[in-house]
């Protein structure tokens, strides 16, 4: 897009290095979150919250109403936008309640967590919601989920073997993600000779193509 000259805005700005899930969802397809924040949420959250000043109710139940039942529905709808089948809704439930419960614990004061506790929380909070996601139905999410605990480990060699190229492809998402980020690049761009830049870009897309598997008509974010 920037080789034909069309600006497009940022997506994903590093979302698994988040430590909370509301964090994560502000840096992970942003530009729906952006959308689904200005129709849906501040609306209705401002809404609420002007129904709860008349009716003078106390702090938890104007948190309930102007809060968590606004960010409960935005990622209810979050998930039917995605497909309307009940694992994405259970991706919703899951996502919305605990945004829900991170911002009661703040409202609540309660002791900060420590960032790598943080970290670990949040990840594990959003791959569990991204299971439902990912799934094909409700049986195959709640079978992925148990598989680490109840699952053959015996064939773990093989499955290594087998899959060894996406391990390494992951590997280096994780060793690169914490420099992902557009900035940078611009940067370094400018600070490397024209010709250098222009040889990255061929290998890149020569990465991309030999990479590539499958149908090119499956959904890309």
């Amino acid at each position: 897009a920037g080789l034909l000259g069309v600006r497009l805005p940022e997506n994903f700005r590093q979302p698994y290095t988040a430590q909370s899930i509301s964090d994560l969802w502000r840096r992970w397809h942003m530009t729906l979150m952006r959308l689904l924040n200005d129709y849906i949420y501040s609306p209705l959250s401002l809404a609420m919250t002007r129904y709860a000043m008349r009716r003078s109710t106390g702090k938890w139940t104007t948190f309930v109403l102007a809060i968590a039942l606004p960010v409960n529905f935005t990622f209810f709808v979050s998930g039917l936008w995605h497909g309307a089948g009940w694992n994405f809704i259970v991706f919703g439930v899951i996502t919305g309640v605990a945004v829900s419960v991170e911002f009661a614990w703040r409202r609540a004061r309660m002791p900060q967590v420590p960032a790598i506790g943080a970290w670990l929380l949040t990840m594990l909070t959003f791959l569990v919601s991204i299971c439902f996601f990912r799934a094909g139905s409700l049986e195959k999410a709640v079978d992925i989920l148990l598989a680490p605990m109840f699952g053959s480990w015996i064939g773990i060699a093989a499955f290594m073997g087998r899959n060894l190229f996406p391990i390494l492809l992951i590997f280096l998402f994780v060793l690169f993600h914490r420099f992902d980020d557009h900035r940078r690049i611009r940067i370094a761009v400018r600070r490397t000779r024209p010709e250098l830049v222009w040889c990255a870009i061929v290998l890149g897309w020569i990465v991309a193509v030999s990479v590539s598997q499958g149908n090119s008509g499956k959904f890309v974010y």
